[in-house]
């Protein structure tokens, strides 16, 4: 296998993977739009179990949020610029 043909495959796993994460990400964050309308619509009996669902997603962001600024950071792809 050529060296091109490698560097072209391995450009398309990152794709793959690249789009996989949005994918996961997009239902996370719909996910948490829902649990915030849950909250909201929930009587006081059903509040407690509502937020802690909404907490969990939430912490699950984070994280993942986390990962990818260190993967990006780690990449060199990051902008030393401060917004105002």
């Amino acid at each position: 296998m050529s060296s091109a043909t490698r560097k072209a495959q391995q450009q398309l796993t990152k794709t793959r993977f690249s789009t996989l994460d949005q994918q996961v990400s997009r239902r996370l964050e719909d996910h948490i739009k829902d649990l915030c309308a849950k909250v909201i619509a929930s009587r006081e009996t059903e509040l407690d179990p509502a937020i802690s669902e909404l907490k969990s997603a939430l912490r699950e962001h984070t994280i993942r949020m986390r990962k990818m600024v260190a993967e990006n950071f780690a990449k060199g792809k990051h902008d030393n610029r401060r917004s105002p």
